[in-house]
């Protein structure tokens, strides 16, 4: 594979895993937690972490911020 094609490759692979990490991850429990559903922080609560809420938002901010920067390419 040539160079222009192996940066083709590699722009693919960090838009699909970038953007599936924020679309399909970060987003829906970021959306959740901003109108109040508590699933989530039930079940970081489960797991045995402090402050449950906090670390939930922690969580779905990080991976809904983490995945748009992977996608854009920031840190790699």
């Amino acid at each position: 594979m040539n160079g222009k094609g192996a940066d083709l490759a590699l722009l693919v692979l960090r838009l699909g895993a970038g953007l599936g990490l924020a679309l399909a991850h970060g987003l829906p429990k970021v959306l959740d937690l901003v109108r109040g559903e508590t699933r989530f922080v039930q079940a970081v609560a489960q797991l045995g972490f402090p402050a449950p809420a906090a670390f939930a938002w922690a969580c779905a901010l990080a991976e809904l911020a983490g995945g748009a920067c992977l996608a854009l390419g920031l840190l790699n």
